[in-house]
Formats: structure tokens, sequence, C-alpha cells
């Protein structure tokens, strides 16, 4: 299967459903529109090297092959939106373009390997944070102030993710690709407190589900001990009600003592 189809159709659609209508013009709350095509500020333009110092380096065959000497069988792939170039502002959003080739000769070397690969949707259009600069989206006076909150979950459940999924499935259909070969969707599970992506979906197959576990955030005890029976107990299969892959792990303890004699990275070698 060429990843091209598919992934362009993964894109399209993740990206399209954030994307806002006339009537659905995010703001922050301090008024500033999350997705302003018109402004533009002097240091939007993103600084970064020449696309031959890096790409085609940074991650190569040789390093998936060395990750399979170490046992390893899965790699996961961040991905922004401006893959997809149709989608970017071209006056005011400066990303490197000609990433998708990139992204694809990756694969073959992850596949070629015989791992799993998990393409992660992690930029989305629009700003974070509005008031950025280096957004390229900033706005010097808001034009409205934001007095409610979008009920953006509710939306995602009902929307979002029937129209992502359904995307991915048509494009695979159009490709040839028997529902045996179909790729696995994740969504995010309920640990994320945006409800049950299973919600909106009349059909879940192959359906797993995105986990992040940041004990620092989490109601565990602030202890070396208690972090290491949480992490070696938890299940988070038993949360969401089917296949679930940790996206993200991290042992880091509370910005207020993670600097302490107790939990300086100096001294955590045994831990």
């Amino acid at each position: 299967m060429h990843i091209s189809t598919i992934v362009t159709a993964f894109l399209a659609s993740t990206a399209n459903a954030w994307m806002p209508g006339a009537e659905k013009d995010l703001r922050s709350d301090k008024g500033v529109s999350l997705f302003n095509p018109e402004a533009k500020h002097p240091t939007a333009r993103r600084w970064t090297p020449a696309s031959g110092k890096i790409r085609g380096t940074w991650i190569t065959a040789e390093d998936i092959s060395q990750m399979a000497s170490y046992g390893l069988n899965t790699i996961r792939i961040p991905v922004g939106y401006w893959m997809m170039e149709s989608l970017v502002y071209a006056d005011s959003e400066h990303f490197p373009q000609g990433s998708f080739q990139y992204l694809e000769i990756i694969c073959d070397a992850a596949a070629n390997a015989g791992f799993y690969i998990i393409i992660d949707m992690h930029g989305a259009p629009g700003a974070q944070v509005a008031s950025n600069p280096d957004s390229g989206q900033y706005a010097s006076a808001p034009a409205s102030t934001l007095i409610t909150n979008m009920n953006v979950t509710a939306d995602m459940i009902s929307t979002f993710y029937p129209a992502a999924y359904k995307a991915i499935r048509d494009a695979e259909k159009a490709a040839g690709v028997a529902s045996n070969n179909f790729l696995h969707v994740q969504a995010m599970n309920q640990g994320w407190g945006s409800g049950d992506p299973n919600t909106g979906l009349t059909d879940c197959v192959s359906l797993a589900y995105d986990e992040h576990r940041y004990l620092k955030w989490s109601s565990v005890d602030v202890s070396q001990s208690a972090y290491l029976q949480s992490s070696c107990t938890y299940d988070p299969i038993s949360s969401t009600g089917g296949p679930t892959i940790v996206g993200e792990f991290s042992l880091s303890p509370p910005d207020d003592v993670q600097d302490t004699a107790d939990w300086s990275t100096s001294t955590q070698g045994a831990f």
C-alpha cells in the first residue's frame, strides 16, 4: 500500500475538522483569533536550517536498524497539518515545504524492518497560544472577547472522529485495500477528559486508543516508590475498553520538587 494516498486523506480529514467555518471563528480568552490569515508579525518566519542540513539525516534507515537491534518494533512519528501544503496560509505561515517525501522514506525503511508505524497528527491548524508572534497569526488588537467556551469536546466526538475515520476508510477502499489490512485509527481515550470517542462512531473496526502517562500531573503520591508501583501496575486498557497505545510517558515529578535532593537528576541513577 502506498502511504501517500492514505496519509493525505488522514491529514486532510483531521486538519479540516479543526479549520473554522465562517460561523466558527475560534478565539482565545483575550479575544485574539486563532485562525487569522491576514495578521502578520515581522518575526513570524521560522528560523530553520537549510533543508539539506537536517532533512534526510535526522532519522535514517540506519537508525531504524539500530532500534530493531534493541528489540523495538514500533515508531511514532508526530506530523503537522502543514505536510498537506494546500492547507497552509502561504502569506503568513512559513513552514518548510516538501516534508512529505521524507515521511515516505522513513516509513518505507521502518516497514522494511518490520516495524509498526504510528503517524500522530500532532500539529493542527491554528495557534495554541494566539499572541505568540512565532505562530504567524499574531493580531495586535482583539476583535472581540470570548465570554463562553465552545463545546469543542462534544464537537470532536460527534463530528471530528466520525469524519476522520470515514475519510481514512474511504481512501483505503478507493485504493483497493482489503479490510483485513485496514490501518488502525487512534483516538484519545477517556483519560483525556474529552468523553467517550466511540459515541459518534458506528464502526469501530481497527480502532485503538491513545494514552499519555505523565505522573507529574497525576494523583500518584510524589515518591519514588509510589511512582514505580504505579508504573508497574498501571493498566491503560482497563480505562478504555480496547487496545491502547501509550504514546507518551514520563516519570518526571512536579515542578516544585524536581530540583530537590530527592529528585535531582544527578541522584537518580538507581531510580
